[in-house]
């Protein structure tokens, strides 16, 4: 798991270089959503925006590549090691690998979110800290 999401880290990192809108908080969550709802918390019925926020479609049009293909091979992954639970996706997903590009993390791009603030069904608690 760890060279996939290395590899997506790399790719955003290189997006980056031109585009440094990527760190802004609206990229930044436009990016999280397909991460969590393919990902984290897989929905057959979500559909991956085409626009995430950054200034060029060129730009656009990799992130998503580089999120597609990191959600592909991830639950491709997942399914082959019997990582099926959404905290067990998350600390998969938040682990602490570092990009090669910048030495960016995951909350470098997609902020982090507390495992706490959540039930074991992907929902947050009521009153999450």
């Amino acid at each position: 798991m760890d060279e996939l999401l290395k590899q997506l880290l790399n790719d955003l990192d290189i997006v980056g270089k031109s585009n440094g809108e990527i760190y802004d908080t609206v990229c930044r969550q436009r990016m999280l959503d397909p991460i969590f709802h393919l990902f984290i918390l897989p929905d057959p019925d979500y559909t991956v925006r085409d626009d995430f926020g950054l200034t060029s479609p060129a730009a656009n049009a990799s992130v998503k590549s580089a999120i597609l293909s990191y959600c592909s091979a991830a639950n491709a992954l997942a399914d082959e090691l019997g990582i099926e639970a959404f905290h067990d996706r998350l600390a998969a997903f938040q682990n602490g690998v570092a990009s090669d590009v910048e030495q960016n993390y995951t909350d470098d791009f997609f902020g982090w979110m507390n495992p706490d603030n959540f039930l074991a069904s992907g929902k947050l608690v009521d009153n999450p800290t």
